[in-house]
């Protein structure tokens, strides 16, 4: 992995976005996600519900869990993620329990079933806060199948200079999950989830491969993109901080790799079965039926 992700030249976003605010989305948009790998949609979040969720992202920081991360941050700006948050935030349950996410993460997915997997967190500090290397969130994951999609919130208002960015179409790329590396640039983890995974090769030879596509965001957008889309980010040049929420949604093509081996968090529940429908109580399904 690598960290040197120029922030794009044109300010222009290569694709378009689509409006949300009703809680339902086009075939256009979905269509645009299947093909892409990832789609933009405009006004997820109501703007009312902004200021209590940014006191949450500051209750989070202030009292991390056991599984909080802090890359830099000792003499400078850091980058600071922690997984679910949800679970003992109210703004951020509220957001996860009664908001459209569910509904429009089933339309994407052209899924019967919508499945909770977990929410991760992230601020990366204004200054020049560390950049996100490519990665795909597969590595991190107990998920076999299509349908994991991340769905990224953002908080803040993310022009061009330091949008995450992705790799058009690299979720249909027929080969091995990669294997789960660090943010902070040092390497592989130690006893990882091996099976049916591959080092990731160069940033430089995936990139040669697809298009970068990204989108300048408003607090209250979304970018959602399904779990195998190589994605990454620059460095947040900005004066101000970068602050989003992942929820990821789980659908019908979902399985649980019960394989040996750790992820990062280590989100497990071996009361399932190895490769079936990944559903349990502590992944609970929150749309349609297991029959």
């Amino acid at each position: 992995m690598a960290f040197d992700i120029p922030a794009p030249a044109d300010p222009t976003p290569p694709r378009p976005a689509f409006d949300a605010s009703s809680g339902i989305i086009g075939e256009d948009a979905v269509s645009a996600f299947e093909a892409v790998g990832v789609v933009c949609l405009r006004q997820v979040v109501e703007p009312g519900d902004l200021p209590a969720i940014l006191a949450g992202c500051e209750e989070a920081r202030s009292a991390p869990t056991s599984m909080a991360t802090t890359i830099g941050g000792d003499d400078g700006p850091g980058f600071f993620f922690d997984f679910d948050v949800s679970d003992r935030i109210e703004a951020f349950r509220r957001l996860r329990d009664d908001g459209p996410m569910p509904d429009l993460a089933r339309q994407l997915m052209r899924s019967e079933r919508v499945v909770r997997y977990f929410d991760n967190l992230f601020v990366k500090d204004g200054g020049g806060g560390a950049a996100t290397p490519w990665h795909e969130d597969a590595s991190f994951q107990r998920v076999n199948g299509a349908d994991s999609i991340n769905f990224w919130l953002a908080f803040d208002d993310i022009p061009h200079t330091t949008a995450l960015q992705f790799l058009a179409g690299s979720h249909r790329r027929d080969e091995p999950i990669h294997l789960m590396g660090h943010f902070d640039d040092s390497g592989v983890y130690a006893d990882v989830i091996t099976r049916g995974r591959v080092p990731a090769p160069p940033p430089e030879e995936l990139g040669a491969q697809f298009e970068s596509v990204w989108w300048d965001l408003q607090a209250g957008d979304a970018l959602v993109w399904r779990h195998r889309t190589l994605h990454g980010a620059p460095a947040n040049t900005l004066p101000t901080p970068r602050r989003a929420i992942a929820y990821i949604w789980l659908g019908d093509d979902a399985f649980y790799d019960a394989a040996p081996g750790r992820t990062d968090p280590d989100f497990r529940d071996d009361t399932i079965p190895d490769g079936a429908l990944l559903v349990s109580e502590r992944f609970p399904l929150v749309r349609g039926t297991t029959e």
